[in-house]
């Protein structure tokens, strides 16, 4: 125990005399200068005069202690350096109250206290017997605490709790890898899609463009072909003074006029869906009609049975497939007889154009800038429909466009 500083006296110099000699025990009176007297004892007539600015401070800190901890309101079971807790996911607030072991003055114990995990240094907290944290994130936390009577000096806080903070399933780390595939094929599939539709609007301009090409093929450069071997004749025979080059001349006015009309049409399909045609028979019999007038083999149009109602597309390929062929038979063949067969059963459309002219072979067209073949395809496909090429060197020629696909047929 600290010895304290004392002034002794009589008793008969102590305004306590009186009390001692009365048989008190013990007595104290605190003097004006602010130190305070003890009476010794009894007879002995003693006085013991204590300055209490002049007691020593303890020298070590008091230990502190938790009392209760509370997770929303709610009190859980605690063991000084045990195990750490548990609490559940979504804690609002925590609250930890304290004490300090101390003797002297313990409600003059000055506090400190570091969350780690949570407070980034010490911090002060006074005479405060409690502290409290809210919104606390998931993972593990370590609470350490001081404490230190007045006139101590504050130590270092130490361990005291140990807890760890549940997550709540949107904050595990399996849902942030699933929350970031899924904004990754997210991404993936915006991309796929944008891609997709820029494919789709570059098909579409690709198609246009090809379906002009054919239709400057199909219509323009054909015609303008069978245009200039009128002109070819007409010179040969202007030449022998020949009696039919006005009937020249005027066929080759038709072709260009019917040229002219074609690319018109062209350009008119581009704004608007072509008109109706007159029917299949009825163009077809025009086609060989034209075809007359520019060669002088004998054209044929054979219509085994009448053919269905077809849509405006179905119908305006087909043509288009029939005029090639019959353009390439009056201009390659050299042909004495071509036919036009039209026929349809079995659910199946045919249409041919053959002749027995001079041949070619199919594996060598589209060579020197001729794609007639190809367009012919490419029409046929647009359709559903199947184009088979018969032909050989010296054995004549035979086109036979087969649809098969009724739901194409009608759309009147």
């Amino acid at each position: 125990m600290p010895s304290l500083p004392s002034t002794g006296g009589g008793a008969s110099s102590s305004p306590l005399s009186g009390a001692a000699s009365s048989g008190a025990e013990k007595l104290t009176r605190k003097i004006t200068d602010g130190y305070t007297e003890f009476v010794k004892g009894f007879g002995a007539g003693g006085v013991a005069v204590v300055d209490p600015a002049a007691l020593a401070a303890p020298s070590e800190a008091p230990p502190v202690v938790i009392e209760e901890v509370l997770a929303d309101g709610q009190a859980l079971e605690h063991a000084a350096g045990g195990q750490a807790l548990t609490l559940p996911a979504g804690l609002r607030r925590l609250e930890v109250r304290y004490a300090a072991l101390a003797f002297r003055s313990p409600e003059q114990a000055h506090f400190a206290g570091q969350l780690e995990g949570f407070d980034p240094a010490p911090v002060d907290l006074g005479h405060a017997r409690s502290v409290t944290y809210t919104n606390l994130g998931p993972g593990f936390y370590r609470l350490a605490l001081a404490a230190a009577t007045e006139g101590g000096p504050l130590p270092p806080p130490g361990e005291l709790l140990r807890f760890r903070l549940r997550p709540r399933f949107y904050q595990t780390p399996w849902f942030l890898g699933l929350a970031a595939l899924s904004v990754l094929l997210a991404g993936l599939g915006f991309y796929r899609l944008r891609l997709a539709a820029l494919t789709a609007r570059y098909e579409a301009v690709l198609a246009e463009r090809t379906r002009i090409a054919r239709e400057l093929h199909d219509t323009l450069a054909q015609d303008l072909t069978a245009a200039l071997l009128h002109l070819r004749r007409t010179q040969a025979e202007s030449g022998r003074g020949a009696p039919s080059l006005a009937s020249a001349l005027d066929s080759c006015r038709g072709l260009v006029e019917a040229s002219l009309a074609a690319a018109r049409r062209s350009v008119a399909s581009l704004r608007q869906p072509l008109e109706r045609q007159a029917g299949l028979h009825q163009s077809l019999e025009k086609l060989a009609e034209e075809a007359r007038r520019t060669t002088s083999a004998e054209v044929v149009l054979e219509v085994a049975t009448q053919a269905p109602s077809l849509a405006p597309e179905v119908e305006e390929n087909l043509l288009a497939i029939a005029h090639e062929a019959l353009v390439n038979a009056v201009r390659h063949a050299a042909a004495g007889r071509i036919r036009l067969v039209l026929g349809n059963g079995d659910q199946r459309l045919r249409l041919a154009v053959e002749d027995d002219g001079l041949g070619f072979e199919p594996a060598q067209a589209g060579e020197n800038g001729h794609y007639g073949l190809l367009g012919m395809r490419e029409r046929a496909a647009a359709i559903g429909a199947e184009v088979a090429i018969d032909s050989h060197t010296g054995a004549g020629t035979r086109v036979e466009i087969t649809l098969a696909r009724p739901r194409l047929w009608s759309r009147r």
